[in-house]
């Protein structure tokens, strides 16, 4: 499922998959040398169209995250310059760290194994400074 392997290869991927082209600098910031690349492949979100599943190494986490990615449909009524996030159930403390954030049409969502919040995390891949909880907003 996961079948790309190389980051040189996510344009023409993404482009294929989301109907626009998405490098491997577009989602972490310059410089961030220290968010490496595992692999991606088609996948389907819920409530979306076709969308895609890049998994990554990040600084200061443990194991791989996971970054889903598809075009923004509207129906989460997201705003740009804003991560969302998803409060954990107070009875799971192993649940992920899950970040939503829109930008230029497409819908992030980050999905990180266990607890973190981490500034060097938000620097890494860009994620808007404005934090809301997703449940506030509905």
């Amino acid at each position: 499922k996961l079948v790309l392997e190389s980051p040189e290869e996510l344009p023409e991927f993404t482009a294929n998959v989301v109907g626009s082209e998405i490098a491997f600098a577009d989602l972490a910031a310059s410089g961030a040398t220290d968010v490496r690349f595992v692999d991606a492949g088609k996948c389907h979100v819920p409530g979306g169209g076709p969308s895609m599943h890049l998994r990554f190494q990040l600084p200061d986490i443990e194991g791989e995250s996971s970054l889903f990615i598809q075009r923004d449909s509207g129906r989460m009524k997201l705003s740009e310059g804003i991560t969302y996030t998803l409060a954990p159930s107070g009875d799971a403390p192993n649940t992920p760290s899950v970040y939503m954030w829109l930008r230029e049409g497409f819908v992030y969502y980050l999905v990180i194994p266990g607890r973190a919040e981490c500034d060097k995390l938000r620097k890494s891949l860009v994620l808007p400074t404005e934090t809301r909880n997703l449940t506030d907003e509905v």
